[in-house]
């Protein structure tokens, strides 16, 4: 007698439906992050020291300014300048100032590359003096791979392998 292997394969089916729709949602993710720009008497300060990302998420930041004085914000795409070195790819919105008590969003949409990165104020003195931060975005080959079929998919083989074993045996 020849087994039915309809519902072991709608089951497999359904499986890779759920996580390709489950890595599809993992990728190009939207992240928001509130950055603060603050003098203090310590020096000039930028809140968070570190954003994490990864390749195709879009980076909204919400840029605060509790300075007495005009900041902005730029994202470097390149490897991290020296204090003194300018950045030369920079990613989402260049030119902006952020007056005191102002805020401003900075957007970057689909992050291109992994690798370590720097977001700092660009006036002048104010990289050097503290206002910087490091942008970490994972991915790259890694995440154009198949994805896992995760505990959906594991849960669906062996619901396979029930109705496999209870046709056969």
């Amino acid at each position: 007698m020849r087994p039915n292997l309809a519902i072991p394969a709608l089951a497999l089916a359904l499986a890779l439906v759920f996580a390709l729709a489950g890595s599809a949602h993992a990728q190009g993710q939207r992240y928001e992050h509130m950055v603060y720009l603050h003098e203090y008497t310590g020096g000039l300060h930028i809140v968070p020291e570190q954003i994490n990302a990864k390749v195709g998420d879009t980076l909204v930041l919400t840029v605060i300014n509790q300075g007495a004085s005009p900041h902005n914000l730029r994202v470097c795409g390149d490897t991290p300048p020296t204090p003194s070195e300018q950045c030369q790819q920079s990613w989402g919105q260049t030119k902006f100032n952020v007056a005191p008590d102002e805020t401003v969003t900075l957007t970057v949409e689909n992050i291109p590359k992994a690798g370590t990165f720097e977001y700092y104020c660009y006036v002048p003195g104010h990289k050097g003096g503290g206002m910087v931060g490091t942008l970490i975005v994972q991915g790259g080959e890694e995440s154009k791979s198949v994805p896992a079929l995760g505990a959906a998919g594991v849960a669906a083989g062996f619901a396979c392998a029930l109705a496999l074993r209870r046709k056969t045996g």
